[in-house]
């Protein structure tokens, strides 16, 4: 069933792109700049790495590593995560998290400096399902996907995505990984859940494409 869901969400983006305008001197940029390319260099392109978004000074460790992705192996981008504390092995709660949320500002400055670092510019990628909230401080958080669902609202989707990519873009996130366009529909998989927009593939297409901006009747969206 989910398959359906998913053929309506490629048809949708399909049609974006078809509708967008290509900048000639862009593509021109990638052509010279993929022929000037070693094989490692292209493979590397292939690879996204991971960052916390606290604080790492340009002097650390940490931030050594991360330079390390661009300067040696040529990663074509990173993923972007939250944060984490330490926490001592003699913890005798083995459940313990250390998961935090990450920082804006503290992102936006590591994702700049990387930027700079790169001959290529980078791909920035986050896990931000529930909205950029879900793994930044002080950004905004979005009820689980089935909440949408259940309004019967697309409108609803598209606002919560059109927040979610104004926020990522602003500390430099391009790609989101979200939304969760699996159908609710087989109880032996529980981790979909609520984190799908229902159980049925019509409807969970609508939305998922309703989120992805598909081009809808003319004033249908609220702007």
């Amino acid at each position: 069933m989910r398959f359906v869901a998913a053929a309506a969400l490629v048809t949708s983006v399909a049609t974006l792109a078809a509708q967008s305008t290509v900048d000639r001197a862009a593509e021109r940029w990638v052509s010279q700049t993929l022929a000037a390319m070693t094989v490692d260099e292209k493979i590397g392109q292939l690879l996204m790495a991971q960052v916390v978004s606290t604080y790492i000074g340009s002097d650390s460790d940490e931030f050594e590593r991360a330079s390390a992705f661009v300067r040696d192996q040529h990663v074509g981008g990173f993923v972007v995560s939250g944060g984490a504390e330490a926490a001592p092995n003699v913890l005798l709660n083995t459940a313990y998290g250390t998961v935090t949320l990450g920082q804006p500002l503290e992102a936006a400055s590591l994702i700049n400096r990387l930027q700079a670092r790169s001959k290529v510019p980078l791909l920035v990628a986050a896990d931000f399902e529930g909205g950029v909230g879900f793994r930044i401080a002080g950004a905004t958080s979005f009820p689980k996907a089935m909440a949408f669902g259940a309004t019967g609202d697309e409108r609803l989707a598209y606002s919560a995505a059109v927040i979610s990519a104004a926020e990522a873009r602003a500390i430099g996130v391009h790609l989101h990984f979200a939304p969760v366009a699996d159908v609710n529909n087989n109880p032996k998989n529980p981790v979909i859940n609520t984190r799908s927009f229902g159980a049925d593939p019509a409807r969970v297409g609508a939305f998922a494409a309703a989120w992805y901006g598909a081009s809808p009747p003319a004033g249908r969206w609220p702007r």
